[in-house]
């Protein structure tokens, strides 16, 4: 089998039923490949920018995985605006990028760029260094996109292995982190202040939508009577018409919902970076009695210090309190 027609068989075999990008030459094979089939689609558009964030917006909505392709240099590099934002809402994407061979790498081929350029817009950026790895790469590329905390891995692959017929490496166990359980001392500790406040309040962003908790969600905050704000990654995730909703915090916060996040006396902040954006470079209040759950431990005491850092995914969290 070709590679590139493994290629395609390694997206469908993973549910990736979508690929958006733009045709060019060193990608041409690929097109082929998916003209042949009708277990994929190919999205077009009509500048790389748009094309990751199709792809990032694809996932974002379907709650699947999407996938990229681009060509060298131009291609991949306007691209790196969408993968970002996948990065930051932790976004499952597969970015695969077509690159020059491997016997002119560093020798200033037709758009080449160094491959370390696209470093901080994905979680992994991996080479393909033998047409024989191409597979087993490309799912271990799927696997690390698909580990929490999710993000968009970039895969480079030399334009010349994909028309090549070699035999190709067995692809790898599965080996996806979950998250089996939380901290029980931490989750007990996280308890007892929220119950033991006057006015706790919740604060739930991207990664309660994202584990689809939305009615955990809901019954921690009415067992312990507090107001959820949202950010704008986690809109949705609570119902508007609830008594207990509390608005949403973005660029265009009022003072009302300032006031609210201020006014309490503890809160739990779940699925939420607490990113600067998000709580206008930090100088909105919060209390000091602050719970902190994420899946990213050097977002714990970024902005505001916490009284419970919990490094683990909103789900099981909600589930345990």
């Amino acid at each position: 089998m070709k590679v590139n027609e493994a290629i395609i068989d390694c997206l469908t075999e993973n549910d990736i039923d979508t690929l958006f990008g733009i045709p060019g030459k060193q990608s041409l094979p690929l097109n082929e490949s998916i003209s042949e089939r009708d277990d994929i689609q190919f999205v077009m558009a009509r500048h790389e920018t748009a094309v990751s964030h199709q792809a990032w917006g694809y996932a974002e909505t379907s709650g699947g995985m999407a996938a990229t392709v681009v060509i060298p240099g131009p291609g991949d590099m306007n691209a790196m605006n969408g993968l970002k934002n996948a990065l930051n809402d932790c976004t499952p994407l597969l970015h695969i990028a077509v690159e020059t061979e491997p016997e002119i790498r560093g020798g200033d081929g037709i758009h080449e760029t160094p491959p370390d350029t696209y470093d901080n817009v994905v979680k992994e950026n991996i080479t393909v260094e033998t047409p024989e790895s191409t597979v087993a790469e490309l799912q271990r590329a799927i696997d690390i996109a698909q580990t929490a905390p999710k993000g968009p891995v970039r895969i480079g692959i030399p334009k010349n292995f994909l028309k090549m017929d070699v035999p190709l490496a067995e692809r790898g166990e599965i080996d996806r982190q979950t998250f089996s359980g939380v901290p029980e001392a931490k989750v007990d500790a996280a308890a007892d202040l929220l119950a033991d406040a006057s006015k706790p309040i919740i604060v739930a962003g991207g990664g309660v939508r994202a584990a689809d908790e939305g009615d955990e969600l809901r019954a921690v905050a009415e067992r312990l009577e507090a107001p959820v704000v949202l950010t704008y990654k986690g809109k949705s995730v609570f119902p508007d018409d609830h008594e207990l909703m509390g608005g949403v915090l973005c660029g265009g916060t009022g003072t009302d919902v300032k006031e609210l996040v201020a006014d309490a006396d503890a809160a739990l902040g779940v699925g939420t970076d607490f990113d600067a954006l998000t709580m206008h470079g930090w100088s909105i209040e919060v209390p000091d009695d602050l719970v902190h759950v994420t899946l990213e431990a050097d977002d714990v005491g970024t902005g505001y210090d916490t009284a419970v850092g919990i490094v683990v995914d909103a789900a099981r969290t909600l589930e345990a309190l």
